[in-house]
């Protein structure tokens, strides 16, 4: 057995997790490190397995990456590091989270479902009195155009019913971030130098086509809104020693395909941002808070995992893919 030598980072001190998280990554090594052993033994590379939760002597929860990279023949360095940035799932209540919810909840159902409703039913009656072709025709786009917005929202709100059965095809990803652009105000685009940075090595993956492209654009447009943004960058790349703990499986999960969208100008509310995987939790006026929700559904579908990350002025979104194993 080779022996592990633990490094910590500045912000991180192995005396302030509890006994109880202490078991935990005892659990971990005792059982997952005897794969990553193998692997570090083989080849010089580092293996990192990202996002467990811990617990410190304050009851606080600390979000902590663990590396693990081979120094000599007999020893192997493990950095433990936390991450202050990390953003994923959050599933505690509070009353925050409720009056948050609740007043999206209402503002949207009000603006999609009440008001169309309302612009129906004055439509039905004016017909009624109206004889003049012209002004008919007018009507009839009125309920065509308002009967529309509702079927439109209900089936955006289906979209998140997880006993829907998805179509998939077999996508290159690159194609579907492409395609996603394409969604988006042309006005808007002209504003933000985008940087792409595509690994070429990525195979094509069995996803819904649509809905991957507009989990992309969902996030795309969190930075074309931003009138402060002026650059995005764009990341693809493939490592397969890359692991991600789900606290929702309890288990870890191997995501070998990393899609990073990073971009300049966001500013979030704190409560905002911590509750930003929710549904209708935004902080613009007339937009529906479902867009990264959608997200965060989409690839939970999918074995995949979400997270947001903030550094001074930068945001990221991380998506992790896993690679379907009957791929081409």
């Amino acid at each position: 057995m080779k022996k592990l030598i633990l490094v910590f980072k500045e912000k991180f001190n192995f005396n302030r997790i509890s006994k109880k998280n202490r078991v935990k990554l005892q659990t971990f090594l005792n059982f997952d490190i005897t794969n990553f052993l193998q692997r570090l033994s083989v080849n010089d590379m580092t293996i990192s397995t990202y996002d467990y939760k811990f617990i410190d002597f304050n009851e606080n929860e600390v979000f902590v990456d663990l590396h693990f990279k081979s120094i000599s023949k007999n020893k192997i360095l493990m950095t433990l590091d936390q991450k202050d940035t990390h953003k994923s799932y959050y599933t505690q209540s509070s009353k925050i989270l409720t009056d948050m919810f609740m007043s999206g909840f209402i503002k949207s159902i009000s603006r999609n479902i009440s008001s169309p409703i309302t612009n129906l039913l004055g439509a039905i009656e004016l017909i009624k009195l109206k004889n003049n072709s012209e002004e008919h025709d007018r009507l009839m786009r009125i309920i065509s155009d308002e009967g529309n917005k509702i079927k439109n929202y209900v089936s955006m709100v289906n979209s998140f019913n997880s006993n829907i059965t998805l179509e998939n095809e077999f996508s290159n990803i690159h194609k579907c971030l492409n395609k996603s652009f394409d969604l988006i105000d042309k006005n808007l685009i002209k504003n933000i130098y985008v940087n792409k940075d595509f690994d070429p090595s990525i195979p094509e993956i069995s996803y819904n086509e649509s809905l991957l492209i507009k989990c992309f654009y969902n996030i795309l447009i969190n930075f074309y809104e931003n009138k402060k943004c002026t650059e995005i960058k764009i990341i693809t790349k493939i490592n397969h020693n890359t692991f991600i703990k789900s606290e929702e499986l309890q288990k870890v999960l191997k995501l070998p395909i990393h899609v990073k969208i990073i971009g300049n100008g966001i500013s979030l509310d704190e409560n905002i941002e911590k509750f930003m995987f929710y549904p209708f939790i935004t902080s613009k006026a007339n937009a529906e808070g479902l867009g990264l929700t959608f997200v965060n559904s989409i690839l939970s579908s999918y074995g995949g995992h979400f997270k947001y990350e903030r550094e001074k002025n930068l945001s990221t979104f991380n998506l992790f893919f896993p690679i379907n194993k009957n791929r081409r």
